[in-house]
C-alpha cells in the first residue's frame, strides 16, 4: 500500500482514502500515519461522544494528523437543528464581515442588520 500511495502522490494533488470504521477494523489506524490529514466521519444521532473520543485517541497514538470531523446524515427537520438555526440567526451579527459591521454601527441600526446578514438565512 505504501508503494501505491507514493505512485498516486506523484500523479495527483489530492488522494482520498475511505477506510472502514476506526474502532471495528485496523485498516484506518494502519493507513493513517501515511496520510497528510485525517477527517473522521461520524453519523448524526448514532456515533457516541465516547466512540468519537476513542477513535481520535487511537489515531493520535499512531501520530495520525486528525484535521477535523464530518457530520453525516443530519436530520434538518430535527428540533436540535432548529435550535442551532435560531442560535445562529440570533447571533448572526457577530459573524458578519467588518465592512457591513462598521456601516451598521454608523447608522446605529445593529439589530435590523442581523436580519439581512448572509449568515441569518
Amino acid at each position: 500500500m505504501r508503494d501505491v500511495l507514493e505512485e498516486l502522490r506523484s500523479q495527483y494533488d489530492h488522494i482520498v482514502v475511505d477506510t472502514p470504521p476506526t474502532l471495528s477494523v485496523t485498516d484506518a489506524v494502519v493507513l493513517s500515519p501515511r496520510a497528510d490529514a485525517i477527517v473522521l466521519v461520524i453519523r448524526s444521532g448514532q456515533t457516541t461522544k465516547q466512540a468519537l473520543r476513542r477513535s481520535r485517541d487511537v489515531l493520535l497514538q499512531v501520530n495520525a494528523k486528525v484535521s477535523g470531523v464530518l457530520l453525516n446524515a443530519v436530520d434538518l427537520s430535527s428540533p436540535d437543528y432548529y435550535y442551532y438555526y435560531e442560535y445562529k440567526s440570533k447571533y448572526s451579527r457577530y459573524y458578519r464581515d467588518d465592512a457591513t459591521h462598521d456601516h451598521d454601527e454608523e447608522d446605529g441600526d445593529t439589530e435590523d442588520a442581523a436580519d439581512v446578514s448572509p449568515n441569518s438565512a
